[in-house]
């Protein structure tokens, strides 16, 4: 599974460095990130994520008529450590890996600040101690708005709402409502 989603990737971004689309627009970028996440798993308990990471990807611009940016981004967070929380109370070391890609529509309050709403896809792989590795997968919504500092630094600020179902756990198929909220600092080049 972890080769094809590897593969997938990789052929998506291959695809876009092939495609037309003006090299100027196209931005490779790294950062860090900090995610609370929420949803109702687990027998309908409020499952609570915590924690920080690392966020890396690419993104690029369409043209449109409307004169607003259409960022597609393609990237990967990383958390080595995260804390898992049932209803506030049992606590578990967490790996996640979360693989994914935005397509937002952004335009400009001013230089610095842009607002966005978007739509998303997400593969995500959790690692529990005490329960066996899950592979969710689903799309949402997503809305923040994005800070630049300089030519090379953005903060962005983001929530988003995600019905996520499982791949590989038979007792999971169903649509989880997810929330997730996060701030992360990119640097693009």
């Amino acid at each position: 599974m972890k080769k094809r989603k590897s593969l997938l990737l990789s052929g998506l971004l291959l695809g876009v460095l092939a495609s037309g689309v003006d090299i100027k627009d196209r931005v490779f970028y790294v950062g860090v990130t900090g995610d609370y996440i929420r949803n109702h798993a687990w027998g309908g308990d409020n499952t609570h994520y915590t924690g920080a990471g690392a966020k890396f990807g690419y993104y690029f611009y369409l043209p449109n008529q409307l004169h607003l940016g259409n960022r597609v981004s393609l990237g990967a967070s990383i958390f080595n450590k995260k804390t898992y929380l049932t209803n506030k109370t049992d606590k578990y070391p967490t790996k996640i890996g979360d693989y994914f890609i935005d397509v937002d529509w952004i335009w400009g309050v001013n230089n610095n600040l842009h607002p966005y709403i978007g739509v998303s896809y997400h593969y995500v792989d959790f690692d529990m101690k005490g329960f066996k590795e899950l592979g969710w997968h689903g799309a949402g919504a997503r809305v923040g708005a994005l800070f630049y500092i300089g030519e090379h630094f953005e903060i962005e600020l983001g929530g988003e709402y995600i019905y996520l179902g499982s791949k590989t756990d038979s007792d999971y198929p169903a649509e989880t409502p997810t929330w997730k909220g996060s701030v992360a600092l990119n640097y693009s080049f």
